[in-house]
């Protein structure tokens, strides 16, 4: 989120609405705005435009992300990530091991439903079955010098890893 949408933000809302009552915002995603946008947006909260009343709501996985003036300046409510069972039985038109391995990298049924259609997710399901078949400790040094060039692009690492810390 940029210090422009920001901007427009208050821009829309400094208009005078042909309808009566409250206002409503949504942020989806503030902890992953600027700095700036999340200053520029303090402010917003802090003097309201034209008096009307105005609700925000902000939406955020990582709150350490959002600035501290922010979060004083509101009413938290914390929501329970879906159990891996919910997103398990989200997911459709996938082999149980598919369903398993995408839950365990996200909780957002929406990154899953993306993810484990990705090439990246089909090739690293494909050397993590080959990596927890290997018998000999030799057989992972080599196995990670012919796969270093797939494992050291697009966090298809920390996918492996993640893997074989539920395994």
């Amino acid at each position: 989120i940029s210090k422009d949408q920001i901007t427009d933000l208050q821009e829309n809302f400094s208009k005078t609405s042909l309808v009566d009552g409250t206002r409503i915002y949504i942020v989806d995603g503030i902890d992953t705005a600027s700095s700036q946008a999340q200053n520029s947006l303090l402010k917003f909260i802090e003097e309201p435009i034209n008096n009307t009343p105005t609700i925000g709501i902000f939406i955020a996985t990582e709150l350490s992300n959002v600035v501290s003036t922010i979060i004083s300046r509101c009413s938290l409510v914390h929501f329970k990530a879906l159990s891996n069972d919910s997103l398990f039985n989200m997911i459709e038109d996938k082999d149980d091991l598919d369903k398993s391995l995408a839950c365990i990298i996200s909780n957002n049924i929406n990154e899953i439903k993306e993810l484990i259609n990705s090439d990246n997710f089909i090739k690293c399901r494909e050397l993590f079955l080959e990596l927890i078949s290997l018998r000999k400790p030799k057989d992972g040094v080599i196995y990670f010098i012919n796969n270093n060039s797939f494992f050291s692009k697009d966090n298809n690492l920390d996918m492996l890893f993640k893997w074989l810390i539920a395994f």
